[in-house]
């Protein structure tokens, strides 16, 4: 096959020549718009080509150094306490998420947050490895927007199996719960979060701060809290009359 390749090469190259004149290598380098044969192709590209495409390519965005750290390169099977367990000798670590497809699955990479930048600058600097591979690790852009404390608290990061019940042992002794809402998918599958809505914003509070202080673990996850976008209930715009 090899063989037929090269003859083919051979062929397109003769009838070019016939042609024209194959320019030189130094005709080449001077000039960028002259044809070449691509390797084991019998196809022709222009100089320039390649760099047109480079120059069409978005620039690699670098965040600046910060307490967030992109990892990649994660094993399928690697769960939030594997990561944390592993980066926390460089330093305490504020928290671990995961990236995970709409079924929970996971999608190989995650975030880490130190709670200093020293311990994510040395991280980033000597390398992380988990379960057996090496990571890739960058700086990432913190969240940048923060919601203000409202009594609706997004609840992450919980296992498929979780009800209401669970959750309310868990968040209730931080205040009264006025409703839980466990998210799931049209045929009624889990999606891994929740929101809770507390009777006052104090509760909501105490609970945000208290499980950032003390770690809540359900089976082998970490659940996490965030207070809740407010939800708008848009009116709805009257028909006109026929």
């Amino acid at each position: 096959m090899l063989a037929n390749v090269v003859r083919r090469q051979a062929r397109v190259a003769l009838t070019v020549k016939a042609r024209q004149s194959t320019p030189s290598v130094l005709a080449r380098i001077a000039c960028p718009n002259s044809l070449v044969l691509r390797p084991f192709s019998t196809t022709f590209s222009r100089c320039n080509d390649t760099a047109a495409a480079d120059a069409g390519r978005k620039p690699k965005i670098q965040h600046p150094p910060s307490r967030h750290l992109f990892v990649a390169n994660l094993h399928f099977d690697t769960v939030e306490a594997d990561i944390h367990a592993q980066a926390s000798q460089f330093g305490d670590v504020e928290d671990v998420r995961l990236l995970k497809y709409s079924d929970g699955s996971n999608r190989g990479a995650g975030f880490v947050v130190f709670t200093n930048q020293a311990a994510a600058d040395e991280c980033l600097s000597k390398g992380l490895q988990v379960t057996g591979r090496q990571l890739r690790v960058d700086y990432s852009a913190p969240p940048s927007i923060q919601q203000a404390p409202n009594p609706e608290v997004y609840v992450g990061s919980i296992p498929f199996n979780t009800n209401e019940l669970r959750l309310r042992e868990i968040l209730e002794p931080f205040g009264a719960i006025d409703g839980i809402r466990i998210a799931r998918v049209k045929e009624g599958e889990p999606r891994g979060f929740a929101h809770v809505t507390f009777a006052t914003t104090e509760g909501a509070i105490k609970a945000v701060e208290g499980v950032k202080k003390t770690p809540v673990r359900l089976l082998d996850r970490q659940i996490r809290l965030d207070f809740s976008a407010p939800r708008t209930i848009e009116p709805k715009t009257p028909k006109p009359s026929q």
